[in-house]
C-alpha cells in the first residue's frame, strides 16, 4: 500500500488547524499576507484564545481595547469567522464597522481565503457559495454567511449568530456627540435584535478607545468581558474576564508587544497623536479634552530660571507608602517671584517607594536642594500630616529626618480639586513657568488630565508646594507693610538687614 505523505500532512494541518484558531491564524496568514512576515506575540495569543471561547460559547459578550496596528480586524473579521466554519460551516456572521467600505474590505479577504487552494486542499466540503457571492453578503455551501454592513445599518432583514464590531467610531469624527450618540443608539437599540438567539449568540466589540462615552465603555457598563491591553503596562488597571486571564506584564511602563511596537516607533507615534489621542487611542484610557482644572496650555516651557529674581522657595510632598504599585512619592520645587508674582516649577522627584524609602528620598532631596543655594534654610520643605496617630507619628519621624531645614508637616483639609483651585487660578492669569527637562512631559500630562487622570500625586504636591509659597509671601508682605509703617513714624527705629 502506497501512503501519500503529503496528503497526511495536509489532513494532519487540517486536523491542527479545526483545533486552533492560533494554528488556524499562523498557517492561513501567508494566503492574505503574502511576502510579509508574521509578527506573532502574546496579544494575538490572548486574543485568539478569548476569540475561539465566543465561537464555542464560553463568552457571549466580549470587548476588546488594543492599540491599532494589533492585528484586531484580521483576527477578529476574517480569520475567526472561517475557522468556526471548519467545524460549525452554518455559522452566520453580521460584521459592521464605522466605515461600510472597512466591513467589505474584511469579507473580501475572508472570500479570498475561503477561495484560496490553501484552504480547498484542506477543507474541501466548505465552499464558496456561487448563488450568494457577493463582498456585502457572501455564503458558503453549508448555508453559513457572513455580511457587512456598517454601524447604523441592519434595521432590518437577517439575523446572525455572531455580531462583530470592528472600530464603531470614526477617529476624527470622536469628539462629535451628535456621531456617537448615533454609534451608541445603534449598539443598544439594533445590534441585540439582530442575533438569532439573545441567550446563545455572542457580540463581539473590537476597538481602540476613542472616548469617555465611546461603544466601549457602553459595553463596560453592561458587564462585557473586557479584553484590555493597553500600550504600556498599568499595574493598577482592572481587568474582567471570566476565564481569569491577566496580563503576563510584570513591569509598570513595560510595552504590550516590542517586537512589533519598539519604544523608538511608540515615542513617535505618542507625539504624532499628542496626550489626548494617545491615552485614549494606545493606552485604553480616554480623558475628556476640555473641562480640565488645570489650564496647561497656560503654562509657559523655559530652558533655565530669569537672573536676578526675588524668589522665594518650596517644595511640597506627597507621600505614599505602598512600593510597586498605587500612588507615587511626589516632591515639587517651586519658586515664587514676589515682584512679579510669576511661579516658576523647577524641580519634579516622582518615585514609588516604600515608607524608609520615601524618608531616605525626602532627607536626599532636600540636601541636594539646600546645595544649590549653599543654605539649608532656604526652600521650605511642606509635607502632609495624615489624620490619627498613625499620621502624627510618621510626621513627627519625617521632622525628626529633617531636622536642620525649614519644614512644616500640614494637616490635609478638603479634597485634591479643592486644594488645587488657588494654583489653576494662578495659571489662568499666565504666569506659571517650568523648566524643560526630562520629567517635563509626564508632569503637564498629569496636569492636563487632572482631575479625571488617573494620578494626581504631582497635583496635590504642586498645589502643596504653591500654597505654601501663598503663606510666605503673603506673611512676608504684612511684615514689609508693618515695617514701612513703622519707618514712617520713627525711621531710626527700623533694623534693616
Amino acid at each position: 500500500m502506497t501512503i501519500d505523505i503529503r496528503r497526511t500532512e495536509i489532513e494532519l494541518d487540517a486536523e491542527l488547524c479545526r483545533r486552533s484558531l492560533r494554528h488556524f491564524t499562523k498557517e492561513a496568514w501567508d494566503i492574505l499576507e503574502p511576502g510579509r512576515p508574521l509578527v506573532w506575540g502574546w496579544p494575538l495569543d490572548a486574543l485568539t484564545e478569548h476569540l475561539e471561547a465566543t465561537h464555542r460559547g464560553d463568552i457571549k459578550r466580549l470587548l476588546v481595547t488594543i492599540p491599532p496596528g494589533s492585528m484586531k480586524s484580521l483576527s477578529t473579521r476574517v480569520f475567526a469567522p472561517v475557522w468556526r466554519w471548519l467545524w460549525q460551516p452554518r455559522s452566520r456572521f453580521i460584521g459592521a464597522s464605522y466605515s461600510h467600505s472597512l466591513a467589505l474590505r474584511d469579507n473580501r479577504r475572508a472570500k479570498m481565503l475561503l477561495e484560496s487552494d490553501w484552504f480547498r486542499d484542506r477543507f474541501p466540503n466548505v465552499q464558496l457559495d456561487q448563488n450568494r457571492a457577493a463582498n456585502e453578503d457572501f455564503g458558503n455551501n453549508k448555508t453559513g454567511w457572513m455580511k457587512a454592513t456598517s454601524v447604523g445599518g441592519v434595521g432590518t432583514g437577517e439575523r446572525g449568530d455572531q455580531f462583530i464590531i470592528d472600530d464603531p467610531h470614526n477617529v476624527s469624527e470622536g469628539e462629535s456627540e451628535v456621531k456617537r450618540r448615533t454609534a451608541l443608539n445603534w449598539f443598544h437599540e439594533t445590534v441585540p435584535s439582530r442575533l438569532n438567539d439573545l441567550e446563545k449568540d455572542s457580540i463581539v466589540i473590537i476597538m481602540q478607545r476613542i472616548h469617555q462615552e465611546d461603544v466601549a465603555q457602553a459595553a463596560i457598563e453592561l458587564g462585557y468581558d473586557h479584553l484590555l491591553i493597553p500600550m504600556h503596562y498599568d499595574p493598577d488597571r482592572k481587568y474582567y474576564l471570566s476565564t481569569g486571564w491577566r496580563d503576563p506584564r510584570t513591569v509598570e511602563g513595560q510595552l504590550m508587544w516590542e517586537a512589533r511596537f519598539s519604544s523608538d516607533a511608540v515615542a513617535r507615534l505618542e507625539e504624532a497623536l499628542g496626550p489626548y489621542a494617545a491615552a485614549a487611542q494606545l493606552e485604553q484610557s480616554p480623558v475628556p479634552r476640555e473641562g480640565g482644572l488645570l489650564d496647561v496650555d497656560e503654562v509657559t516651557l523655559i530652558e533655565k530660571l530669569p537672573q536676578k529674581l526675588d524668589l522665594v522657595w518650596a517644595r511640597g510632598w506627597d507621600l505614599a507608602g505602598t512600593q510597586g504599585k498605587g500612588a507615587f512619592t511626589v516632591g515639587v520645587l517651586m519658586a515664587y517671584d514676589v515682584d512679579t508674582r510669576n511661579v516658576y516649577i523647577v524641580d519634579v522627584r516622582r518615585k514609588r517607594l516604600n515608607p524608609n524609602g520615601v524618608r531616605q528620598l525626602m532627607r536626599t532631596t532636600a540636601e541636594q536642594d539646600a546645595e544649590m543655594f549653599d543654605d539649608a534654610t532656604r526652600v521650605r520643605i511642606i509635607y502632609p500630616k495624615d489624620p490619627g496617630q498613625a499620621g502624627k507619628a510618621q510626621a513627627i519621624d519625617i521632622g525628626d529626618d529633617l531636622t536642620g531645614y525649614v519644614t512644616r508637616a500640614e494637616a490635609q483639609s478638603g479634597d485634591k480639586e479643592t486644594r488645587a483651585e488657588p494654583f489653576a487660578a494662578h495659571i489662568g492669569g499666565g504666569k506659571v513657568f517650568c523648566l524643560n527637562r526630562a520629567w517635563t512631559k509626564a508632569y503637564l500630562e498629569e496636569l492636563r488630565f487632572f482631575p479625571k487622570g488617573k494620578y494626581k500625586d504631582q497635583v496635590d504636591a504642586t498645589a502643596s508646594a504653591y500654597n505654601e509659597l501663598l503663606r510666605i509671601t503673603r506673611k512676608k508682605k504684612s511684615t514689609l507693610l508693618m515695617v514701612d509703617s513703622e519707618r514712617q513714624r520713627n525711621p531710626a527705629n527700623v533694623q534693616w538687614r
